[in-house]
């Protein structure tokens, strides 16, 4: 029997490795240079055998049901983030992002939707809110003025996840992740 693995260990190099029935693994190592072709760096035998042993517990998986109406209990709030001015606290709970006055019991609703939402983060002036979300399909930045209400997304992609925004202190900038590069926009 043979097996193909191909393994993307960082975004610059790759591992290929062939599994031979014979107990041989056979590793290469490819990385990009920088006209883009691959240079093949490294390639060895490893006579290779081991025995793992495994035991899964048996639990009750949980029971969730998204069409019901009725209040849910929250249990815990996600990313914290004190305002600038110290008098409001923005969160994920309950899968969406709230804002809590300090000194209230009752912390206000700001989104409504059924995304994924993690790490609000407030603008210098506290106007604004940056978070993530997959509302486009994948993980983007957005934007969400709370003054008006309206929202945007930052620098929209299809094709690579961005998170942990970050701003400037004069508000014109936001860093963020992309995989693993780190970016900065202009707002």
């Amino acid at each position: 029997m043979v097996r193909l693995f191909l393994e993307d260990m960082t975004m610059y190099s790759h591992f290929l490795r062939l599994d031979l029935s014979n107990g041989v693994d056979l590793y290469s190592k490819w990385t990009h240079r920088p006209s883009g072709s691959l240079l093949r760096a490294l390639s060895m035998r490893i006579p290779f055998t081991a025995d793992i042993e495994s035991h899964r517990p048996i639990y009750t998986h949980k029971h969730f049901d998204f069409d019901e109406a009725q209040p849910h209990v929250v249990k815990g709030i996600f990313a914290p983030c004190l305002s600038p001015n110290g008098r409001s606290i923005a969160f994920v709970a309950l899968n969406q992002l709230y804002i809590l006055e300090i000194g209230d019991a009752t912390p206000k609703q700001i989104t409504h939707d059924t995304f994924y939402k993690q790490g609000p983060v407030w603008s210098p002036d506290g106007r604004q809110l940056a978070y993530v979300s997959d509302k486009d399909g994948i993980e983007n930045v957005y934007l969400l003025d709370l003054v008006t209400g309206k929202e945007r997304a930052l620098f929209p992609s299809n094709s690579e996840a961005q998170i942990f925004p970050a701003w400037s202190p004069d508000g014109k900038w936001i860093a963020f992740q992309i995989r693993q590069v780190l970016l900065g926009w202009q707002v």
